[in-house]
């Protein structure tokens, strides 16, 4: 207690279990990402084999979400025996993972802009009423719902407005032709 929040380790439990799917990953692939999270840094390392990780995860975890609850007190930094959050919010941000923070003290500035570029955000709650954690849950949902599929579908079009053009330009051509033909010439 009063140590802090291990936002980091949620972080990458949540990434963990994405990362997964359910399925045995490769050992030494996860502990390759999990490795380059340690250190002070913004970033994290990117070269030939993390690149390589990235793209085949990404397919695996793309439009995952992990949402956090925390008391807003934590050290995002990171150092030679911690992770860094921010460099896991970068590896959020590559492999397409919203990370959305609910915290019930404080966010830290950087670390909210951290989390807008993956596409979540951080919101901070000052009331324990039912009502503040219904609208934090909504706003969460309700930024995921913007994202809309649209397919095209063969539509089968009525022939009727075809068959009813018909049917005036006949009926048009029939009065046309009783009155201009069946009219006598001596008539006044």
């Amino acid at each position: 207690m009063s140590r802090g929040t291990n936002l980091e380790k949620a972080l990458w439990c949540g990434m963990e279990l994405l990362l997964r799917d359910g399925k045995k990953a490769d050992e030494d692939e996860v502990f390759a990402l999990h490795r380059g999270m340690y250190g002070q840094g913004e970033k994290f390392t990117r070269n030939e084999k993390t690149t390589e990780l990235i793209e085949k995860y990404k397919k695996v975890v793309e439009g995952g979400t992990i949402i956090i609850f925390t008391d807003g007190m934590f050290s995002p930094h990171g150092n030679a025996g911690m992770m860094s959050t921010f460099k896991l919010l970068d590896l959020c941000k590559e492999l397409r993972i919203k990370v959305f923070l609910i915290s019930v003290e404080t966010v830290d500035q950087q670390v909210g802009m951290s989390l807008k570029d993956t596409g979540g955000f951080g919101v901070v709650l000052t009331s324990f009423d039912d009502r503040v954690f219904q609208k934090a849950y909504e706003d969460v949902v309700r930024s995921q719902s913007q994202e809309e599929i649209v397919i095209d579908q063969p539509v089968r079009r009525s022939l009727s407005p075809m068959f009813a053009a018909v049917a005036f330009a006949l009926v048009g051509t029939g009065l046309l032709l009783r009155l201009s033909l069946n009219r006598s010439y001596t008539e006044v």
